[in-house]
């Protein structure tokens, strides 16, 4: 059974799209399947993008299918001399 989960657990992680974005004071990392990105987000382009514009961001927020996780950056005493 454990080795089931474990196969299960490395065939899912095989098959996901990461998509890592950072600004100046955060980042976020998204993270889907690739049959849900390839069935709602892909353009089907031979580069294709991951949209960044509000309407995408409450896409992602609403998709149940898709992860994500926000970083905040914070500079303490990083650039004082």
């Amino acid at each position: 059974m454990t080795r089931h989960l474990l196969t299960h657990h490395l065939s899912t992680l095989l098959v996901t799209r990461a998509v890592y974005v950072e600004a100046s004071e955060h980042a976020s990392l998204y993270l889907t399947s690739l049959k849900n990105y390839n069935l709602k987000y892909s353009r089907k382009r031979k580069i294709d993008t991951w949209g960044m514009k509000e309407k995408n961001l409450i896409n992602y927020q609403e998709d149940p299918n898709v992860r994500n996780l926000e970083i905040e950056f914070k500079f303490n005493n990083w650039f004082n001399k």
